[in-house]
């Protein structure tokens, strides 16, 4: 490519590739043909910073992964947390009924098994949920520290795609 090309090529895309693949992606810049030049241009690369915000903010709902196009992994993070959320809720829930409604048809006054058993099956409900809900806070921020580095190999992926249609 034209040294011309790669002084105007290379500027636009240096923040938004990881740093240790800058000189991977200048070399392969500098290899490619001229007639790739627009293609290489106009390829849409996604902002860190924006990534970053939206894992910050959005991020519990997976916004910052639709934003990536990762599907998958926005889909899954989005099911992670709604599955949270509903055990969140279901195990209080039933120990509360069993609290609030001790003449439930299946309590027996005479042994008071199924009570107690009830009430510690529901303790561990709520303990796995809040173990999930930290296991869950804690993929969360990791995903907030590792989102302006996904982004850019997302990005440097992008790029090398279209470098390796137009090389010499």
């Amino acid at each position: 490519m034209n040294i011309e090309h790669v002084k105007r090529i290379f500027p636009k895309f240096k923040n938004s590739i990881p740093t240790d693949r800058v000189s991977e992606f200048s070399d392969a810049l500098y290899n490619a043909k001229d007639e790739g030049v627009p293609q290489i241009e106009n390829t849409k690369t996604k902002n860190p910073v924006a990534t970053f915000f939206f894992a910050l903010f959005l991020g519990w709902i997976g916004v910052d992964k639709f934003y990536l196009g990762t599907f998958g992994d926005a889909l899954s993070k989005t099911l992670k947390l709604f599955g949270i959320m509903l055990l969140s809720y279901i195990g209080p829930g039933v120990l509360l009924f069993y609290l609030l409604n001790p003449s439930w048809t299946f309590y027996n006054p005479a042994t008071d098994t199924f009570y107690v058993a009830a009430i510690i099956l529901n303790i561990v409900l709520i303990l796995f949920s809040l173990v999930c809900n930290v296991i869950y806070c804690i993929l969360y921020i990791r995903d907030i520290a590792l989102a302006i580095k996904e982004t850019k190999q997302t990005n440097f992926n992008k790029l090398s795609y279209v470098l390796k249609h137009y090389k010499n």
